[in-house]
């Protein structure tokens, strides 16, 4: 587990807000759904070329944490699986589209 891992499950572990893995999916999904709405609104319905909004930071923030707190939740160190991913960019076998093995 990476410390940044650890210091997204010590603070939902002092607030006491763990949630379940669904729970957790809808967060993920929720926080995603922000950033394809203001990307969709700074674009005008993609008519304009995007430039990042001055709440992109904050808003890619909560996705990452609430990927995460999932990945602590579920027991999966998302550290080691975005580095095994990233040996794998650019390797023939690669697509980053593809769904995930397993």
């Amino acid at each position: 587990m990476s410390d940044l891992q650890a210091v997204v499950g010590e603070s939902a572990d002092r607030a006491d807000s763990h949630a379940s893995a669904p729970a957790l999916l809808l967060r993920v999904q929720s926080a995603l759904g922000d950033l394809a709405r203001e990307t969709d609104i700074e674009t005008a319905g993609g008519r304009r070329p995007f430039r990042v909004p001055e709440d992109w930071a904050p808003m890619l923030g909560r996705l990452a944490y609430a990927v995460y707190l999932l990945g602590d939740q579920t027991g999966v160190s998302i550290d080691l699986v975005v580095r095994e991913l990233a040996l794998q960019v650019g390797e023939p076998a690669w697509d980053a589209t593809a769904p995930a093995a397993g």
